[in-house]
């Protein structure tokens, strides 16, 4: 129970974090937070949980595909594994097709 109380405070917290800090601005997220998050996500009903961690994955890949358009390589630090998949093959995308 105190796990589930930790994930859902924190991603009530990095959703707030990334509402604030810009369209185009990331903010730090911790490594394993993706793979915590889903099993929270995958394990209990709540519904509030679920529209948060879509609203959150939203706002990140829109940042994400913004940042790749122009090249923004400042924003490395602050991928998860998981995004940083996603921003190099876009990056690449946009190299080969959109250059």
């Amino acid at each position: 129970m105190m796990m589930e109380k930790n994930i859902l405070m924190e991603l009530k917290q990095q959703l707030t974090k990334e509402n604030m800090i810009g369209d185009i601005n990331l903010t730090h997220v911790r490594e394993d937070f993706y793979p915590d998050v889903y099993q929270y996500i995958k394990d209990t009903s709540n519904n509030e949980a679920k529209v948060m961690f879509a609203k959150f994955k939203r706002h990140r890949l829109n940042k994400i595909c913004r940042l790749a358009c122009v090249g923004d390589d400042s924003a490395f630090d602050l991928l998860t594994p998981e995004e940083m998949c996603l921003y190099i093959s876009l990056v690449e995308s946009v190299e080969k097709y959109w250059k």
